[in-house]
């Protein structure tokens, strides 16, 4: 019995703290929401600061299961990168193509933004002779199937953090899953500099929304 009740009160917990969970969000873009309107009387460079982290937290927050627009995790790339050179004032280089005629391709959420908080987190980004440089195109071959190319070059920190290299293993399992055969990456680490290389070949058959793959 005792242990009924204690199983019981522990699921209790955990739907308090699910639903903690739901609210926060909703609270944490309200109370953004109303920085924001008060923000833009008095200085304009932080209304824009504010603009982009409220972005990149309702990116973050809200439609977690729904399709995810290329275009929009661009997007979210560019916010947090300008976000991190006003912190650090890093040497950056960056040439992120957005553009709007491919706004049918889809990508899964967070699958970039993945690679690119690694720069943050293994890699140097206050040499000046070493800028970051982080580069994106999209082509089509010659029956109009769009393909989609993101690279990263970085110095590597010289006292490295450990790591599981648990979030580039996820983001390969999620390109075989959504574009299974269509999507290639290559890495490498040598001369203290990291070069990572993404392909993914779009084509009507392979490309799947979120709510296909489970």
């Amino acid at each position: 019995v005792q242990y009924k009740l204690k199983v019981k009160v522990e699921l209790a917990e955990l739907q308090l703290a699910h639903i903690s969970l739901q609210l926060s969000p909703h609270f944490t873009m309200n109370v953004l929401n109303e920085l924001l309107a008060k923000v833009i009387l008095v200085s304009k460079p932080m209304f824009f600061t504010l603009s982009r982290m409220s972005r990149i937290l309702k990116y973050h927050y809200f439609s977690l299961g729904a399709a995810n627009l290329l275009t929009d995790e661009l997007g979210v790339i560019r916010d947090y990168l300008e976000l991190q050179h006003q912190r650090f004032n890093f040497p950056l280089h960056l040439s992120l193509n957005t553009n709007t005629a491919e706004k049918g391709l889809y990508i899964p959420k967070k699958l970039l933004l993945t690679l690119v908080e690694n720069i943050f987190k293994h890699g140097a980004v206050d040499d000046t002779l070493a800028p970051v440089i982080i580069s994106s195109s999209i082509n089509c071959d010659l029956q109009g199937r769009p393909s989609f190319s993101f690279s990263i070059l970085n110095k590597i920190r010289t006292q490295k953090k450990s790591s599981t290299g648990f979030g580039l293993k996820a983001v390969k399992y999620l390109l075989e899953a959504y574009f299974p055969g269509r999507n290639w990456v290559f890495q490498s680490n040598s001369a203290g500099e990291h070069s990572l290389f993404l392909v993914i070949s779009y084509d009507t058959s392979h490309v799947r929304n979120i709510d296909t793959v489970k």
